[in-house]
């Protein structure tokens, strides 16, 4: 039996055919049942209201889920979805036609700068990046100066098979990344074999 996951990471090498996934199985990730199941996806909202943010690009947004609850929480924010799969932008915009979800990946993204756009939420993506994550964070860092950058991620232990030469916990990926750390929270899902994390940096 055919697994979604193995589209993505499959004996811990990276797959990434995400277009070819979300032709196949209707909620990978089961994005839309399991939304309200993860602290660091509700601790986002707080976010943005903290820092008053009223312009952001979720990147990876799949079926636009957790761009539909961040505009329902934060309703005076902005929240621009987007995603590397054409059928998944295709399917979000048909579910949320409120919302503006735009096709594109995150190493063209990081290329062009938009001055409107005051901060980037990466969740649960960046096991997906890795592959770019150097030129992403180099352009970020030279277009999108002063913006904040926001990554919800998930550290499995024991089980890390992909990416462990990047990091493998929230304070490696904090080291890794050469922006200035503004907050960071890890919680730890004792019974689910996984951290969750939620942490917000200044380009």
């Amino acid at each position: 039996m055919e697994r979604y996951q193995d589209y993505v990471i499959k004996d811990g090498k990276f797959i990434g055919k995400f277009e070819e996934m979300y032709q196949k199985f209707d909620d990978p990730w089961h994005q839309k049942e399991n939304l309200n199941d993860f602290y660091s996806r509700m601790l986002t909202p707080v976010t943005l209201r903290k820092y008053q943010l009223r312009n952001v690009v979720e990147i990876g947004c799949g079926l636009g889920a957790f761009t539909n609850y961040l505009n329902t929480m934060v309703p005076d924010c902005s929240i621009t979805g987007m995603d590397i799969s054409e059928t998944a932008i295709k399917r979000a915009q048909k579910t949320y036609p409120d919302i503006t979800f735009v096709r594109g990946g995150v190493l063209e993204f990081s290329k062009e700068p938009c001055m409107e756009i005051e901060a980037i939420i990466f969740s649960e993506i960046m096991w997906y990046i890795l592959e770019d994550i150097d030129d992403v964070i180099k352009n970020l860092s030279e277009k999108f100066q002063g913006k904040l950058v926001i990554i919800n991620q998930i550290f499995y232990k024991g089980e890390q098979r992909y990416g462990n030469d990047f990091f493998t916990c929230l304070e490696e990926m904090v080291q890794y990344i050469p922006w200035k750390c503004l907050k960071k929270i890890s919680i730890d899902r004792i019974d689910d074999g996984f951290y969750e994390s939620h942490s917000v940096y200044r380009i």
